[in-house]
């Protein structure tokens, strides 16, 4: 039989354990501590992060805006009959797709009708120079008899102032003086009459001049009208139409074909409206008023184009220029403005980039519906800031370095291109030669300090990038 007195040492150990192991926990706990404390007091100190650099440049060489386009005709002509006639005859550069040089004929409408009215014409034209003639003659000769009849009312009337002196002597008679009176009277009516017949000739030879005048403008018509029986080209271009055949007949207004005028080409193409803000700066010419001319108010400034089409990898290029909006208005769908620009020279195609051993023969010339690539060329009248575009941070921001110390600084981009990028110079403290950090850090605090590394040469030429952008 047990006892308590055998029961107590078993007692003890499971009372003592726990102890035990409570007392081992606090030793390895103040142990541990210990030993934090000798590892923090014994880490180097935390040091500034190292960073690249480079300088910002000024860029005055100007802002080169992309987009796309669509070439678009310079213009079409509708060829239409002047005068009515059967088709005598249609040539083979009158076919659709033919290309034609200014002056060569196209169609032969039958011009007998009208030659005959030529003729015809002729024959009253050359009646009434005869009249004229006629007339000329009888004018000569009524002026020979007025001359007659002034010598002989002259003669008259000194017989007249005779027979009056005589009477008043009482040496003649009131018969003979009536005979002188009556003498003088007829006389005078003579030459009255031949003074009215020549009055009457001149309003004919003017009547005469005027029908002359009629006839000779008929004439005319008449020779322009078999003119127009020959239809040629007005201009050099491509035959886009060709609405009637030989043997057909055709009235004033008839289309007969349609052609596009190749000398030129358009580029049809849209801009943004921060884009376009670059173009106002070259419009807006002012008045000593201030005010801004009323046309210039809907022109866009005369600024070089480059139209760019690639062929299987190979890219062409034309030079053009900036002519007009196309239309007055914003896009409503794209909110952007239709613009255009004209290329003077569309056979004139230059290569630019080859890639291959056996480049494709070059576009003839630009086309219609062609989609390519334009390049405005847009001068500056100030400075730009240039920095890679690594050195833009989210929000358009710089990291500047300032006395060791990083800056964040706004920046306000206008554009991005070729691993580049544009900075107004104006509501910023950046400015030609300050250094902006290029280098990506993971915990950037403004006032930080920094130190400074040389960046590599590719970094600070091109900024790590190719991204293309629009000033904005």
């Amino acid at each position: 039989m047990t006892t308590a007195t055998d029961n107590m040492p078993s007692r003890l150990a499971r009372l003592g354990l726990p102890l035990i192991i409570l007392m081992c926990g606090i030793a390895g706990f103040q142990l541990l501590k210990s030993l934090r404390g000798e590892a923090e007091s014994s880490a180097p100190p935390q040091r500034a992060p190292l960073v690249q650099t480079v300088q910002v440049r000024a860029h005055a060489e100007g802002l080169i805006f992309e987009t796309d386009g669509q070439v678009v005709p310079y213009r079409e002509v509708a060829l239409a009959a002047e005068v009515a006639g059967r088709v005598k005859k249609k040539c083979p550069d009158c076919e659709t797709g033919r290309f034609v040089l200014r002056g060569n004929p196209l169609l032969q409408i039958d011009p007998r009708d009208y030659e005959l009215e030529v003729e015809r014409i002729g024959e009253l034209v050359r009646q009434a120079e005869l009249s004229l003639d006629e007339l000329g003659v009888e004018e000569a000769n009524t002026d020979q008899l007025i001359e007659l009849a002034e010598e002989e009312l002259k003669l008259r009337r000194k017989e007249l102032k005779r027979a009056e002196t005589l009477v008043q002597k009482k040496a003649g008679s009131e018969k003979e003086l009536d005979a002188a009176r009556r003498a003088e009277l007829i006389t005078r009516n003579a030459l009255r009459r031949l003074l009215k017949e020549r009055s009457l000739l001149e309003v004919r030879s003017l009547r005469l001049q005027s029908e002359q005048k009629r006839l000779a403008a008929e004439l005319e018509k008449a020779r322009l009208n078999v003119q127009r029986c020959q239809i040629v080209a007005p201009m050099d271009g491509i035959v886009m139409q060709d609405a009637v055949e030989e043997d057909g007949y055709v009235t004033p207004g008839t289309l007969l074909a349609r052609m596009e005028d190749v000398s030129k080409v358009e580029v049809r193409f849209n801009l943004q409206i921060d884009q376009l803000q670059w173009l106002w700066r070259h419009t807006h010419v002012s008045r000593s008023g201030g005010e801004v001319e009323s046309g210039r108010s809907y022109q866009l400034p005369d600024l070089p184009v480059t139209v760019s089409y690639q062929v299987e990898q190979q890219s062409y290029e034309w030079q053009g220029r900036l002519s007009r909006y196309d239309g007055a208005g914003i896009n409503a769908a794209t909110r952007t403005v239709p613009c255009i620009a004209q290329v003077d020279d569309p056979r004139q195609a230059q290569r630019v980039r080859s890639q291959g051993a056996t480049p494709p023969t070059a576009p003839p010339a630009l086309m219609r519906g062609m989609f390519v690539r334009v390049r405005l060329h847009v001068p500056l009248k100030e400075s730009l800031l240039t920095v890679p575009e690594g050195a833009i941070r989210p929000g358009d921001r710089l990291w500047v370095v300032r006395d060791g110390k990083l800056r964040i600084q706004a920046a306000s981009v206008v554009q991005i291109r070729d691993g580049q990028a544009l900075l107004m110079p104006a509501g910023t403290d950046v400015s030609v030669g300050s250094e902006v950090v290029t280098s990506p850090l993971p915990f950037v605090v403004d006032g930080m300090d920094i130190r400074l590394t040389e960046a590599p040469p590719h970094v600070a030429e091109s900024g790590g990038g190719g991204r293309k952008g629009a000033a904005r």
